[in-house]
């Protein structure tokens, strides 16, 4: 099977029918025209030639040929020499799936020496002391045999924006036909009061704020100092230098053991110390690097600290301060990074790390929540006017310090301030325009969030917390009660546009569990242990309970009411001090309404009333759901226990009419309500099957709406009205109720079955049969062209219309109705009586051998005894009489000319 579509900004194929695929892809060029081909294996050029009658924007002609072996080689024609051809494969079912895409246009890369340049000359221009610091140092002679050579370049404000090698759009930026956004806009007419209700048992994750970082540590280490020694015909110079380039060669613990074997041979020289104390603390610094030992890192700052100390004028002491203090913050070590700033600050004024020293100092204190100081820090940093452009990175971070307290009013007003002030720096700011959005998202203006959010991603495109964007855009409209399937645009968007980051896994998390209904076992077992393989690690707060409340959504909606409930009731247990207890709680009550609703709605009446009464200790206890009791309610009257259900309706009513304000509307939207009419329905139904007549009377007058209800219910209605008239001999008034139902479900006959039988019944009383027989027949006809018409009521209808015939001098009319009873609606149900009173026509009409062909099971089968002996007594009657018929039919002989006796 082979399907395409236009996927967004992408041509979508997906051939369908095999477990694995094999396939050989290539790119030609044929003068302007650039194809792409795919040669299938184990597919024929006939089962997928409906792929030739795609064309699009990007795809101008797809050929289906026979290509190797005569399997089928599919060609796609484009002008555009950036369309790009995506191919995967999925399971479950299989599938080859082909998107292609138009790339983003290649940006001139600068070289290396051009980059450096730029920088360097921002570097400069902006240094208070641009005059006097070195930006690079010459190697140095022999006498010192440490030859660092240092770049200060690389640590502009918004270096480390795309630093996630992940975060690319697959698919390119946003298309121009709607770079706006606008398809995330919401009019007033799409929002629903019922989504913001409904928001509050669902749980929205807290981001993490976007605090804009920089690859200073990155950079640092890119560019190592570089030891050259001269070489010299000596074992001690030999050792040296084997051992920087075992340093250089990137094998760290083997230039160690070097290092040990010379500090073993050679104790007391001190020819090389310089360049290997410094060679010492960077082999413990790359080891750290490889193993992440906490150890490791510990000994090379302290080592890197030594030479600080030792060698303070040495030309690399910015560097090596700068990558102490960056190595604290990257293991967060907030303190660490607090306390090696401030003291390159006091002792250094001069380094050039100078502001991005004092921007750490400020971003330490925040992260140790001494957030006065935090502020003062970056406010001393904007008013200073050596400052440059690290004023207004310092303006914009002053609103993190209030998000991270969660003072999103403080901070959304410090940002709007800060972009005020700054108006043309706003691309050194996605910080302020992300945890803006934020900000207002968590003050409940999701209006005003939602737009937030749009300018965030139109000024940001390719930021890795697009991802996060995207899916808020989809929570919003979700909150908002927008219509399901914008809400899924959105989420589908994040995840086919950031898929790789932590918000396009969020999003998938909730296409998935929506899909979950429609999934089969085996397809739902591969998508749950996806869902548990990406799950981002300590990205944020909570998302193992998000995760778990999405998921057993998921499964409930699939009715797979067990393991839903366990997940909900083990974290329950488990969580003690979770924030969402209350949401858990609420879903697990609402687990059990739904199983006690599933199985009355089943015809399991028994089980309904004991998976109720088995939680009433627990998780029912003091529960006042409404239709929880209305659910007991009709398990209770399909089990004819009639005041068992009275008083189960009896307490719906009372609840429903208790419920007022915020309290109804919770209800309305979390629980399946009953109305006052309906409830008033099901009591009149009750006192009717105990026969309280005048009671159901009372309550058939208290329905305001009839209609209103339920198309069931309105027949329901008309036949209790109907019944309750019969009752009282009332029999115009039913006939009556019985014909204006049958008038309004004209065009719905498979719902008129009981009213008809009723009229049958109620026109028969009255004497008119010919009328009982047209309303039993129309049962009949409608089980002829409707297959939903049970076989009872049939059989009931054939019944009475044969009676009915019988008393109207229509024997044969209902000699077929028995006959179409024997033919087709026996289904395990006995036909003794059938049989007889068949049997009993043809006796009466003098079919004697068809009277005797139907009456003949009472010989041959164990059946009602009843109808058994009668039809044995009319058989031996009907023997008695072959018997004695001569007798009977003879004549009496002629009598004498005296008539005498002798």
């Amino acid at each position: 099977n082979s399907t395409f579509s236009v996927q967004g900004d992408t041509s979508h194929f997906e051939i369908s029918g095999r477990d694995e695929w094999r396939y050989d892809k290539r790119r030609v060029q044929e003068g302007k025209i650039f194809v792409h081909e795919v040669q299938l294996y184990g597919v024929q050029a006939e089962e997928v030639k409906n792929l030739s009658a795609f064309k699009d924007s990007r795809i101008q002609k797809v050929e289906v040929v026979n290509g190797n072996n005569n399997q089928a080689l599919l060609r796609f024609y484009t002008k555009h020499p950036r369309v790009t051809l995506f191919e995967y494969q999925t399971d479950s079912p299989g599938a080859l799936v082909l998107d292609f895409y138009k790339d983003a246009p290649q940006v001139k890369k600068m070289s290396e020496a051009e980059k450096k340049k730029t920088e360097l000359d921002r570097l400069v221009q902006n240094h208070p002391t641009k005059d006097k610091f070195l930006l690079g140092v010459k190697k140095r002679g022999l006498a010192s045999d440490h030859s660092p050579q240092v770049d200060y370049s690389g640590f502009g404000f918004l270096e480390a924006q795309n630093k996630d090698g992940k975060t690319k759009l697959k698919y390119g930026i946003f298309d121009g036909g709607d770079k706006d956004l606008n398809r995330f806009k919401i009019d007033d007419s799409e929002i629903s009061e019922n989504g913001l209700i409904r928001s509050s048992e669902n749980i929205y994750l807290r981001y993490p704020a976007l605090m804009v970082t920089h690859p200073y540590l990155e950079n640092i280490v890119k560019d190592p100092i570089r030891y050259e020694v001269e070489p010299a015909e000596n074992e001690e110079n030999q050792i040296v230098r084997l051992m920087i380039k075992q340093y250089n060669d990137n094998r760290p613990t083997v230039a160690l053991k070097t290092l040990k074997i010379y500090k073993e041979k050679y104790p007391q020289s001190t020819k090389y110390k310089q360049t290997l104390d410094f060679l010492y603390a960077d082999i413990m610094y790359k080891i750290w690097q490889k193993d992440r030992q906490p150890a490791d890192l510990e000994t090379a700052l302290r080592l890197y600290k030594n030479v600080l100390e030792a060698y303070p004028e040495d030309p690399s002491r910015y560097r090596t301060l700068a990558l102490i203090g960056y190595s604290y913050r990257e293991v967060n070590n907030a303190l660490g990074t607090l306390s090696t700033f401030q003291s390159g600050v006091e002792k250094y004024p001069d380094s050039p790390f100078y502001w991005q020293m004092r921007m750490a100092i400020a971003n330490a204190l925040r992260d140790l929540n001494k957030d006065e100081f935090a502020i003062q820090e970056l406010e001393k940093i904007e008013s200073d006017p050596r400052s440059g452009r690290f004023a207004v990175e310092a303006r914009f971070r002053i609103g993190d310090v209030f998000f991270k307290k969660k003072d999103y009013k403080a901070a959304l007003d410090t940002y709007l301030g800060a972009l005020k002030k700054y108006p043309e720096q706003w691309q050194e700011g996605p910080n302020v325009f992300f945890n803006s959005a934020e900000s207002r998202f968590w003050l409940k203006d999701y209006k005003g969030a939602l737009d937030a959010y749009r300018g965030f991603l139109q000024r940001f495109p390719t930021h890795p917390a697009g991802g996060y964007a995207m899916t808020r855009l989809g929570e919003i409209m979700e909150i908002q009660g927008v219509a399901k399937s914008k809400v899924t645009g959105a989420y589908l968007e994040s995840y086919f546009r950031y898929r790789g980051t932590p918000g396009a896994y969020l999003a998938k998390v909730y296409l998935d569990t929506d899909r979950y209904i429609s999934m089969k076992n085996k397809e739902l077992k591969a998508v749950r242990e996806q869902i548990k393989k990406e799950k981002p690690k300590d990205e944020m707060d909570h998302l193992d309970t998000f995760v778990i409340l999405k998921e057993s959504d998921g499964l409930l909606a699939r009715k797979d009411f067990a393991e839903s409930l366990d997940m909900l009731t083990t974290y329950y247990q488990k969580e003690v001090l979770s924030p969402y207890l209350g949401i858990f709680k609420n879903r697990i009550v609402n687990n059990l309404a739904r199983q006690v609703e599933h199985a009355q709605n089943g015809g399991n009446f028994v089980g309904a009333i004991n998976i109720y009464s088995k939680n009433t200790s627990s998780w029912l206890a003091k529960e006042e759901r409404v239709d929880l009791h209305m659910t007991l309610g009709r398990a209770y009257e399909g089990l004819n226990l009639l005041t068992e259900a009275m008083k189960e309706y009896e307490t719906t009513e009372s609840r429903l009419k208790s419920l007022a304000g915020k309290a109804k509307q919770y209800a309305e939207v979390f629980q399946n309500l009953p109305t006052a009419d309906t409830i008033a329905l099901r009591k009149a139904r009750v006192a009717y099957e105990a026969n309280q007549i005048t009671q159901a009377a009372k309550f058939l007058e208290e329905i305001q709406k009839v209609e209103v209800l339920a198309d069931q219910e309105r027949i329901e209605h008309s036949l209790i009205l109907a019944g309750v008239a019969e009752r009282q001999e009332r029999n115009d008034v039913a006939e009556a109720a019985l014909k204006d139902l049958a008038a309004r479900w004209k065009g719905k006959p498979e719902l008129l079955v009981e009213p008809w039988m009723r009229l049958a019944k109620v026109t028969a009383k009255s004497g008119r049969l010919n009328d009982s027989i047209f309303w039993a027949n129309q049962v009949v006809e409608t089980a002829q062209k409707n297959e939903s018409v049970g076989a009872e009521k049939v059989r009931e209808a054939l019944e009475f219309s044969a009676q009915s015939n019988v008393r109207i001098g229509k024997p044969e009319k209902a000699i077929e109705a028995y006959k179409l009873i024997l033919d087709r609606y026996t289904a395990d149900k006995p036909v003794s009586r059938i049989k007889f009173e068949l049997g009993r026509i043809y006796f009466e009409l003098g079919k004697i051998p068809d009277a005797q062909a139907t009456w003949q099971w009472a010989r041959e089968e164990q059946d009602s005894q009843l109808w058994k002996k009668m039809a044995q007594e009319q058989l031996a009657q009907i023997q008695w009489s072959e018997k004695y018929k001569k007798y009977f039919d003879r004549k009496p002989a002629a009598s004498g000319a005296g008539d005498g006796r002798k």
